[in-house]
């Protein structure tokens, strides 16, 4: 007997399973991406002549349009083994269509995606980065992680002297300094909540996971390896170099002792007698630039027999693909797909 993939995606107490004779889906997709929010969506077959009356698995859950927060949860693997939550979120929209496909489709995201939903204004005086990541996530209801790799990281944990957010979701501020300071955020584990954020400065501490070409798990794949940008030196785009502190002359009249004019240590251009190295933002993000780039330039496009365990927080180290393939890739994306076919594609960066 074939070992099949099995699922149950339970939407607001409405359970979908994809062995059952009734409420069985059509297709489940779920992907998991950096800097995203985790996304589900489900069809099923969806009858207009129903004896207990047309379309009434659309009309049986809830409208999130009238009901939100309604939970969605999935858990999926194979007939021989044990199971895994592959997903927790939140049911966001569904749509039925008719009479091309009978269906109705239900589309459910990560909590995170509430950080993407208005714009607003704030100023946070005093605040490091990784202080206003938790404060922003909060008002949202969500929570920060920090893993293993960027503890303690001075980009995270040095104060700034002002945060501006200026028309700007709390996402967008939160994504500007992760992405300007080289992190990376991913939802958390989908066993442990719905509504986790952790943020990396790569993947080495996540488990990894082997697989071999020609193996019973491998299907295909499509890799990708160009040259690397030119390294950066220690400046930012458009930003030729910080002058050394030097002499320059003051605005008092007279002459100094040594018949020499008057000089002093240049003031900041700014007008504040603060100090005149660049602030944390422009340093910490020359300085993590170089992490964005070395995951740059080797990519692998790679489709695998269904991984339900896999979320976005892996290490894949490939073998028999020969020397320059075989090693340690960190994940950038995952997504299941469980339809005619049952497999995870995945993309991955090598340094």
């Amino acid at each position: 007997m074939e070992i099949a993939p099995k699922y149950i995606v339970t939407i607001g107490g409405v359970s979908f399973e994809n062995s059952a004779k009734h409420n069985k889906p059509i297709k489940l997709e779920i992907e998991h991406r950096d800097h995203e929010a985790s996304r589900l969506m489900l069809t099923v077959h969806d009858s207009a002549t129903d004896p207990a009356g047309p379309f009434p698995l659309f009309n049986s859950t809830p409208d999130p349009h009238v009901t939100p927060g309604v939970p969605v949860k999935c858990v999926a693997g194979w007939d021989d083994g044990s199971t895994t939550t592959v997903f927790q979120g939140e049911l966001v929209a569904k749509k039925n269509s008719y009479p091309a496909a009978s269906k109705t489709v239900f589309v459910a995201l990560h909590d995170s995606h509430k950080l993407r939903r208005f714009a607003k204004h704030d100023t946070l005086p005093n605040h490091a980065v990784l202080d206003m990541l938790e404060k922003k996530a909060a008002e949202n209801g969500c929570t920060i992680k920090v893993d293993p790799s960027a503890a303690g990281d001075p980009a995270l944990t040095t104060a700034m002297e002002v945060i501006y957010q200026v028309e700007q979701s709390n996402w967008q501020l939160m994504l500007h300094y992760l992405v300007g300071f080289g992190f990376i955020s991913c939802c958390g584990d989908p066993n442990a909540s719905a509504n986790t954020i952790v943020i990396k400065k790569d993947k080495t501490n996540d488990p990894q996971y082997k697989f071999e070409f020609g193996g019973t798990e491998y299907v295909s794949h499509d890799i990708r390896s160009e040259q690397k940008r030119p390294s950066r030196s220690d400046q930012r785009h458009a930003h030729t170099h910080d002058p050394p502190e030097s002499g320059h002359v003051t605005r008092t009249d007279g002459e100094a002792k040594d018949q020499s004019q008057n000089t002093a240590k240049s003031a900041p251009a700014h007008g504040r007698m603060t100090d005149t190295r660049r602030g944390l933002f422009a340093a910490a993000s020359t300085k993590n630039l170089a992490r964005q780039l070395e995951r740059q330039g080797r990519e692998i496009q790679i489709t695998l027999r269904f991984q339900p365990q896999l979320h976005n927080e892996e290490q894949i180290v490939l073998h028999g693909f020969g020397p320059q393939i075989d090693g340690t890739w960190e994940t950038a994306e995952v997504v299941h797909s469980l339809a005619g076919k049952s497999e995870t594609r995945l993309v991955c960066w090598q340094k």
